[in-house]
């Protein structure tokens, strides 16, 4: 798994940064995520969602990944792991490629 197109949030805010997560070992799959951090303890982190309006006229979304709940949250330990160096370094890096080897599970 490698972490690309990182983007650090420089605003006073719970979103910390933007990337694009790539994960050969899916098929070369690669997917947006936001990381959201508060007072340095909680954290959490979003997949790309698409947008829609339902029947009713009304703006919805609904998460593209459909993976089994353990396999999610092994994925956001796993991106934590790379992100949080990337949040604490002075700068911003374009693109950062950091493969991890093989995913723990």
């Amino acid at each position: 798994m490698e972490i690309k197109n990182f983007r650090k949030n420089e605003k006073l805010s719970a979103l910390k940064c933007a990337f694009t997560i790539y994960i050969p070992e899916w098929g070369h799959q690669e997917i947006d995520c936001v990381y959201f951090e508060k007072d340095n303890s909680a954290y959490w982190i979003n997949f790309a969602a698409k947008e829609y309006t339902n029947k009713e006229g009304k703006r919805k979304s609904f998460n593209q990944t459909r993976w089994p709940q353990y396999v999610t949250d092994k994925l956001k330990e796993s991106i934590r792991v790379l992100i949080l160096p990337l949040l604490n370094a002075a700068g911003t890096e374009p693109q950062v490629e950091e493969p991890i080897g093989e995913l723990p599970f």
